[in-house]
């Protein structure tokens, strides 16, 4: 599988802190962890519904679990691999990857 899908051209755009940027890619690894949050979104919401259990409960432990994972799994990242960060500035730079 190809890391970057595909990229967004962008025109001729200098940004302040990144500099120039002239496409945006899009990896596969984060449309697929996109395409499972929504997936799982269904999946929850429908399995509630089944099971009588309130939607809006079922919507908020859903919302939270999905951050928490992917928190999790960066600090995770962290832990397992401490000598590609610099310091904690670049643990939240999601731009280079890193999620387990």
């Amino acid at each position: 599988m190809y890391p970057i899908l595909f990229r967004i051209p962008l025109p001729d755009w200098d940004f302040p802190f990144v500099g120039h940027v002239d496409s945006i890619p899009i990896y596969s690894y984060g449309v697929m962890l996109g395409i499972s949050l929504v997936v799982g979104w269904y999946l929850t919401l429908g399995l509630a519904e089944r099971d009588g259990l309130p939607r809006h409960v079922m919507a908020n432990n859903y919302v939270i679990t999905a951050l928490a994972a992917v928190v999790v799994s960066r600090l995770l990242y962290f832990v397992t691999n401490p000598d590609e960060y610099e310091g904690l500035a670049t643990l939240v730079s999601f731009q280079r990857g890193g999620l387990v």
